[in-house]
Parts: C-alpha cells; structure tokens; sequence
C-alpha cells in the first residue's frame, strides 16, 4: 500500500476532529440560532424544490444514451458493410433496436402520464411532465 494514502487519512481525521472540537476556527454556524431549519425542514425544502428537475434530467440521460446507441448501431452496420466476413450484423442490429428503444422512453413516458394516469402539465397533484419536443 502506498505510503502517503494512510498519511492523508490521519490528517482528514484530525481534520475533522478539530473542526468538530473548535466550530469557530472552521467557520460553522451554531444549529441553535433562532429561526435556524431543522432536518425535516431542510429535507422537505429540498423535496418541494430541487426534485422537480430530475424528470427532466432523465429525460435528456435517455435522449443522449439512445443517439449514442443509434450512431454507434449505425458504424457496426458500416463495419459489416466494408467487411462482412470479420464483422457480424447482428451488433449493429442490435445498437440500432435499444437505441430507439432508449429514446422513445421519454414519449411513452408522457403517454402513459396522460392517457393512464390522467395526469396533464400543470395539474395541481405535484407530478411534474417529463420534457417533451412538439414540432
């Protein structure tokens, strides 16, 4: 084992050991201030505002992944069209179904939002839409 990983963990540890015994030195706010959030504020807080992102972020994660899996479907092809006899079709076949299957997540996602659960954009239950493209 390297010699310096055991030395940067003894001074993380004294680290932390002082910043927990002297609060004032490390710049940390006491928790007893008036009006200062408990833990089940703060948790709610970020529940209500920061959550409502993640639909979104999912949705650009699927996007991406499934042009990724397309392009990279689309040069296997091209690859067994330059050489069938080394390079099989059935990976670029393959890249190509999960890739629009990846993709079309996010639609089927809406679809089954507003057809099943009846849910619209807007509506006053909380569940925020996933993004979606009109054209």
């Amino acid at each position: 084992m390297k010699r310096w990983l055991p030395d940067l963990l003894r001074a993380s540890a004294w680290g932390v050991v002082a910043s927990v015994a002297l609060p004032e030195f490390s710049w940390a706010q006491p928790l007893v201030a008036s009006g200062a959030p408990d833990f089940a504020s703060l948790i709610r807080n970020f529940a209500q505002n920061q959550l409502s992102v993640i639909p979104y972020l999912l949705n650009v994660i699927c996007y991406i992944m499934g042009i990724f899996m397309v392009l990279s479907g689309a040069l296997k092809l091209k690859a067994h069209v330059e050489n069938p006899t080394s390079e099989k079709m059935a990976p670029g076949v393959s890249r190509l179904v999960m890739g629009g299957v990846i993709t079309a997540i996010p639609i089927v996602t809406t679809v089954i939002q507003k057809s099943v659960l009846m849910q619209t954009p807007g509506s006053s239950n909380g569940f925020t839409p996933p993004l979606t493209f009109r054209f």
